[in-house]
C-alpha cells in the first residue's frame, strides 16, 4: 500500500454565473492544448470535468473553483501503482490560470489557494489487528471512556499567521491548516485491500483582499515545506512514518 495517494491543488476565485454559457468553449480551450493529457470530458450545469484515459489525472472547473488533482492507481496488469507527477500538476495549474482569466474576464477575483496531500498508511508498530481507529483514539483523543474504542474520526484546523501581514496592515492574509485522521481501506503492494490510517493535510492561503493573479510556486513551496518540518513530524512523535513521496 502506498502512502502519498492523492495530490490536490485547487484555486478559489469569484462566483461565474456564465459557467453554462462558457463550458463548450473551456473545453475546446483546453483539449486543443492538451490533447494527451485529457482525453475525457463530462460537463453539468455547474461544472467541467476532464480526465485522462485511466482518470489518474483529473481536472474541474467550476463556477466557483479551479482543480487539479493526480491520485496513484493500482495497475492490476503490473501488479504496482500508477507513479504520481506533482510538478505536473502545479504547471498545469499555472498554465489554466491564465487561460481561465482570460476566458471568465478575472481581475481580482482570487480569494484562495489550496494544497491536499493525502496520505493512506498501512499497518505499523503499535497497530493490533489493524484497529487504526483504536489508534486515533488513544493518540489522538484526550476522552476517558468506557471500552475500548473501535471507531474514531477526527478533524481539526487552525490558522498560521502571514509575516507580511503584519507589516502591512491593508493585508489581511493568512493561512489554515487542515488535518483529517480515519480509519479507511486501500489496497496494498498486491492488489489486497486492507484496512490503512486516512491522513490527510489541507493547507491553505487566504488573500484578502483578493488577487488579480496568484502564486502558486511560493504556496507550494510553503505547504511541501510545511508538511516535511511540521506535520510529519507529529505523526512520526506519534509512532507514525508517512512516506511523503
Amino acid at each position: 500500500m502506498i502512502h502519498l495517494s492523492r495530490f490536490l491543488i485547487g484555486i478559489r476565485h469569484s462566483r461565474v454565473f456564465r459557467m453554462r454559457n462558457l463550458s463548450g468553449q473551456i473545453i475546446d480551450d483546453i483539449v486543443k492544448k492538451y490533447p494527451k493529457e485529457f482525453t475525457r470530458v463530462g460537463e453539468t450545469r455547474d461544472e467541467v470535468a476532464l480526465t485522462d484515459d485511466d482518470n489518474s489525472l483529473i481536472a474541474k472547473i467550476s463556477r466557483d473553483d479551479i482543480i487539479i488533482e493526480s491520485k496513484k492507481l493500482f495497475d492490476w496488469e503490473k501488479k504496482a501503482y500508477t507513479e504520481m507527477n506533482k510538478l505536473k500538476v502545479i504547471k498545469l495549474m499555472e498554465e489554466f490560470l491564465p487561460i481561465l482569466s482570460k476566458r471568465f474576464e478575472f481581475e481580482k477575483d482570487f480569494s484562495r489557494i489550496g494544497i491536499i496531500f493525502e496520505f493512506r498508511v498501512p499497518e505499523f508498530e503499535g497497530i493490533q489487528n489493524e484497529n487504526f481507529s483504536k489508534f486515533i483514539y488513544d493518540k489522538f483523543i484526550n476522552f476517558e471512556g468506557q471500552g475500548e474504542g473501535n471507531e474514531a474520526s477526527i478533524r481539526f484546523a487552525y490558522k498560521l499567521q502571514i509575516p507580511e501581514a503584519r507589516v502591512n496592515k491593508t493585508l489581511n492574509d493568512y493561512r489554515n491548516v487542515i488535518i483529517v485522521l480515519n480509519q479507511s481501506r486501500g489496497l496494498d503492494e498486491e492488489g489486497k485491500e486492507k484496512n490503512c490510517l486516512f491522513v490527510s493535510a489541507d493547507i491553505q492561503r487566504i488573500f484578502d483582499p483578493a488577487l488579480r493573479t496568484v502564486d502558486i510556486d511560493e504556496h507550494f513551496n510553503f505547504a511541501q515545506q510545511y508538511l516535511k518540518d511540521v506535520v510529519l513530524p507529529e505523526f512520526k512523535n506519534k509512532g507514525v512514518n508517512i512516506n511523503y513521496e
